[in-house]
């Protein structure tokens, strides 16, 4: 995937920026080893399509702590220019912007906007950024797909001839 490779590139450069000239010497012959030696089977289903350029503008407005204004082609308000407040980005099966419409309370709870149904971003210079005690991994440990609900407690039955099997598998981080 294009996108996800240079996304990788990008972080890779930021990270060995960080580090001093041994350490990358000695990191850069482990990494490449396990480069060669590790691949990821591709898996049916639906795959994130995310225009590289737009993941861009958004990583952008989250590292400086800006709204963003997107023409949006999703949702229940049809297509149209909203100005966001971005938390944080997800992926799964589909990639998802984590925001709030700027012209709501900051008590508001955020939404999950398909990056690939976001055109045309413009970082916006007015403040952004999540409001303070918000935490990405709790609100995705809160979601089943994206749907954000109160959790319930779910008792799975399985046959005995398939209870190793089933304990391999992740349902819910919960």
């Amino acid at each position: 995937n294009p996108q996800a490779a240079g996304a990788l590139a990008s972080l890779e450069t930021k990270m060995l920026s960080a580090l001093k000239s041994n350490v990358k010497r000695r990191l850069a012959t482990d990494i490449e080893a396990l480069m060669q030696a590790e691949a990821i089977a591709v898996q049916p289903g639906p795959r994130a399509s995310v225009d590289k350029d737009v993941l861009q503008v958004l990583r952008d407005a989250l590292l400086a702590l800006k709204q963003v204004r997107v023409h949006y082609s999703g949702g229940s308000g049809g297509p149209r220019q909203r100005d966001l407040i971005p938390y944080g980005i997800l992926f799964g099966g589909e990639a998802y912007l984590i925001a709030r419409e700027a012209h709501m309370e900051e008590t508001t709870a955020p939404r999950m906007w398909r990056i690939d149904r976001i055109s045309q971003p413009l970082m916006l210079d007015l403040p952004g950024g999540a409001p303070d005690g918000f935490d990405l991994q709790a609100y995705s440990e809160r979601s089943f797909g994206v749907y954000q609900e109160d959790t319930v407690d779910v008792c799975l039955r399985v046959f005995p001839d398939f209870a190793d099997e089933a304990s391999r598998w992740v349902f819910h981080p919960q």
